[in-house]
Protein backbone atom coordinates (compact mmCIF):
# COMPACT_ATOMS: atom_id res chain seq x y z
CA UNK A 1 0.00 0.00 0.00
CA UNK A 2 1.32 3.45 -0.51
CA UNK A 3 2.01 6.33 1.88
CA UNK A 4 -0.43 8.57 -0.72
CA UNK A 5 -3.68 6.23 -0.62
CA UNK A 6 -5.08 9.39 -2.98
CA UNK A 7 -2.50 8.74 -5.44
CA UNK A 8 -3.33 5.73 -7.84
CA UNK A 9 -0.35 4.20 -9.64
CA UNK A 10 -2.41 3.86 -12.90
CA UNK A 11 -2.91 7.38 -12.61
CA UNK A 12 -0.93 8.74 -16.38
CA UNK A 13 -0.53 12.35 -14.54
CA UNK A 14 1.71 10.70 -11.36
CA UNK A 15 4.89 10.73 -12.98
CA UNK A 16 4.26 14.40 -14.33
CA UNK A 17 3.73 15.39 -11.00
CA UNK A 18 6.58 13.82 -10.07
CA UNK A 19 8.88 15.29 -11.95
CA UNK A 20 7.36 18.72 -11.21
CA UNK A 21 8.22 18.02 -7.94
CA UNK A 22 11.45 17.33 -8.61
CA UNK A 23 11.77 20.34 -11.02
CA UNK A 24 10.31 22.68 -7.98
CA UNK A 25 13.04 21.21 -5.43
CA UNK A 26 15.97 21.62 -7.26
CA UNK A 27 15.08 24.90 -9.52
CA UNK A 28 16.18 26.87 -6.81
CA UNK A 29 19.33 25.62 -6.18
CA UNK A 30 19.76 25.82 -9.78
CA UNK A 31 19.22 29.28 -10.46
CA UNK A 32 21.36 30.41 -6.91
CA UNK A 33 24.74 28.09 -7.98
CA UNK A 34 24.11 30.18 -11.68
CA UNK A 35 24.05 33.37 -10.32
CA UNK A 36 26.52 32.54 -7.55
CA UNK A 37 29.25 31.64 -10.52
CA UNK A 38 28.12 34.05 -13.35
CA UNK A 39 27.84 37.24 -11.28
CA UNK A 40 31.14 36.30 -9.60
CA UNK A 41 33.10 35.35 -12.50
CA UNK A 42 32.11 38.76 -13.77
CA UNK A 43 32.88 40.85 -10.70
CA UNK A 44 36.82 39.22 -11.20
CA UNK A 45 36.74 39.68 -15.01
CA UNK A 46 35.01 43.34 -14.98
CA UNK A 47 37.46 44.46 -11.97
CA UNK A 48 40.70 43.38 -13.87
CA UNK A 49 39.72 44.52 -16.85
CA UNK A 50 38.39 47.77 -15.70
CA UNK A 51 42.53 48.65 -14.47
CA UNK A 52 43.55 48.50 -17.99
CA UNK A 53 44.95 52.16 -18.25
CA UNK A 54 42.86 54.45 -21.14
CA UNK A 55 40.20 52.01 -21.98
CA UNK A 56 39.40 49.50 -19.00
CA UNK A 57 36.25 52.02 -18.13
CA UNK A 58 34.79 51.13 -21.68
CA UNK A 59 35.38 47.35 -20.84
CA UNK A 60 33.75 48.00 -17.54
CA UNK A 61 30.81 50.46 -18.53
CA UNK A 62 30.32 47.55 -21.78
CA UNK A 63 30.74 44.63 -19.02
CA UNK A 64 28.37 46.18 -16.44
CA UNK A 65 25.55 46.69 -19.17
CA UNK A 66 25.19 43.25 -20.33
CA UNK A 67 26.09 41.78 -16.53
CA UNK A 68 22.80 43.84 -15.52
CA UNK A 69 21.39 42.91 -18.34
CA UNK A 70 21.74 39.12 -17.69
CA UNK A 71 20.70 40.24 -13.86
CA UNK A 72 16.78 40.70 -15.71
CA UNK A 73 16.56 38.24 -18.13
CA UNK A 74 17.28 35.89 -15.17
CA UNK A 75 14.60 37.22 -12.65
CA UNK A 76 12.29 37.38 -15.06
CA UNK A 77 13.16 33.69 -16.09
CA UNK A 78 13.14 32.37 -12.81
CA UNK A 79 9.65 34.40 -11.83
CA UNK A 80 8.24 31.99 -14.60
CA UNK A 81 9.66 28.87 -13.03
CA UNK A 82 11.78 28.22 -16.38
CA UNK A 83 15.29 27.13 -15.77
CA UNK A 84 17.10 29.07 -17.89
CA UNK A 85 20.50 28.55 -18.45
CA UNK A 86 22.89 31.47 -18.82
CA UNK A 87 25.90 30.55 -21.75
CA UNK A 88 29.15 29.02 -20.39
CA UNK A 89 27.88 28.81 -16.90
CA UNK A 90 24.78 27.52 -17.08
CA UNK A 91 25.34 24.09 -17.96
CA UNK A 92 28.36 23.76 -15.24
CA UNK A 93 25.69 24.72 -12.73
CA UNK A 94 23.26 22.20 -13.92
CA UNK A 95 25.69 19.49 -13.58
CA UNK A 96 26.57 20.45 -9.93
CA UNK A 97 22.78 19.84 -8.92
CA UNK A 98 21.87 16.68 -7.55
CA UNK A 99 19.08 15.20 -8.32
Amino acid sequence: MSCFPHAVQTNPGIAKQRVAGALLHTAPQFHALQSLIFFGAMTLILGILGRIPRIGWVFALVGGIATFGFWIIGMIKAYQGELYRFPIVGDFAASQIKE
